[in-house]
């Protein structure tokens, strides 16, 4: 069996264990922790401290026709994909923020200005509605790419009038994502590591797996973090985390051995992912004798 047939045969699965594995985070590998993470060392704490303070500087926003144009900085990136409605961009405004921001552009900003002027990473109630590519930079020291959701494509007030035209629209809308993240994923010589995001309330899906494989066969490195993790009980988040990671290791090192657990929510695993990333940027500036 093949390493493909081996990770959907684990999506119905079921198991039962104790809820030991209902941590911010889990080294696939040393599922009892008895290693200390290499993102918790003092000198990255201090690092990510520093980091995380800086002002985020916002850049243009990319479409599938002009990702071209996007400039090659040499700023390590980390890339944020996910399952529309995974709340990818209430992490990210976590991440840069510290909080979750969830109906600002919709309340303070118009939809022309936001995509002008990208503040903060877009949140919206429809699923599948960002279709852009934002990025924010901290400092020059590292940017994060927030990349739209796959998997759900909502085009409004065709599919009873004429479902020829929906069926249509939603694959122009698919293939315009595809053709933005392929030529993202392709065209990104810093891209350092991508985090796939996975609902924890559903766990790994059949889109999140085709990913997977699509980063293994690109030979891109990726790194699993559970979303919205603030509902689930310890025994719950345990079951989830225990499926995802016998998933992960059929691909090898192309999978980062940390999986995170995390609530933009209630700000759960929000800090120990913020170390996580910020050990990418502290790794290149230490090969360049530039950490401060």
């Amino acid at each position: 069996m093949n390493s493909a047939a081996a990770v959907r045969g684990l999506l119905n699965r079921p198991t039962v264990a104790a809820p030991y594995l209902a941590r911010p985070f889990v080294n696939i590998y040393d599922l009892e922790g008895t290693t200390e993470a290499p993102f918790l060392s003092e000198a990255n704490i201090s690092y990510a401290a520093r980091l995380f303070e800086k002002r985020v500087n916002p850049n243009p926003v990319y479409v599938a026709d002009t990702v071209d144009d996007a400039p090659r900085r040499r700023t390590p990136q980390v890339a944020i994909l996910g399952h529309s409605n995974v709340g990818k961009s209430s992490l990210l405004n976590s991440l840069l923020y510290g909080k979750m921001l969830p109906r600002f552009a919709k309340d303070v900003r118009s939809n022309a200005k936001m995509l002008k002027e990208p503040v903060f990473a877009p949140v919206s109630d429809n699923p599948g509605r960002t279709r852009h590519m934002f990025t924010f930079d901290l400092g020059g020291d590292l940017s994060l790419v927030d990349l739209p959701g796959y998997g759900y494509a909502k085009v409004p007030d065709v599919r009873q009038m004429c479902p020829q035209a929906f069926t249509y629209a939603s694959q122009n809308l698919r293939n315009e994502w595809s053709v933005l993240v392929n030529k993202y994923l392709t065209q990104a010589p810093s891209l350092q590591r991508l985090l796939s995001l996975i609902d924890s309330h559903k766990g790994p899906g059949e889109l999140d797996v085709k990913l997977w494989e699509m980063l293994q066969e690109m030979r891109l490195p990726f790194q699993v973090v559970l979303t919205k993790c603030e509902a689930l009980k310890p025994h719950e988040l345990h079951l989830v985390c225990q499926r995802t990671v016998e998933m992960l290791k059929a691909y090898g090192d192309c999978v980062h051995p940390y999986v995170h657990a995390t609530s933009a929510l209630r700000q759960l695993g929000i800090a120990e992912l913020k170390l996580s990333i910020a050990h990418i940027a502290y790794t290149h500036a230490a090969k360049r004798n530039i950490v401060q």
